[in-house]
């Protein structure tokens, strides 16, 4: 799979994207997940359910708490490291 999908201003690589037409063909079933690679903790968006009802959600391999993986999704390190320098963004 490749693409990339945009999210918090960041550019994240597309996991797995997958739309499913087993109901109303205006109202797809979506199931798409992106992640920022290349870090300790990879964080991205889920995006489930249909067109008319997305459901988003942050994700990150391995689990984190949600502030942990918005830190690193936006940031590119976790909550504690907030005081060291900011590494360039991928």
């Amino acid at each position: 799979m490749g693409g990339t999908y945009e999210a918090y201003g960041r550019t994240l690589a597309l996991e797995r994207g997958a739309l499913n037409f087993q109901g109303a063909v205006d109202n797809p079933g979506i199931n798409v997940l992106a992640l920022r690679k290349g870090l300790p903790v990879e964080a991205g968006v889920e995006v489930l359910g249909t067109v008319a009802r997305p459901k988003v959600r942050l994700y990150s391999s391995p689990d984190v708490p949600e502030g942990e993986k918005l830190a690193w999704l936006v940031l590119g390190r976790g909550r504690g490291d907030v005081s060291r320098p900011m590494r360039p963004c991928s």
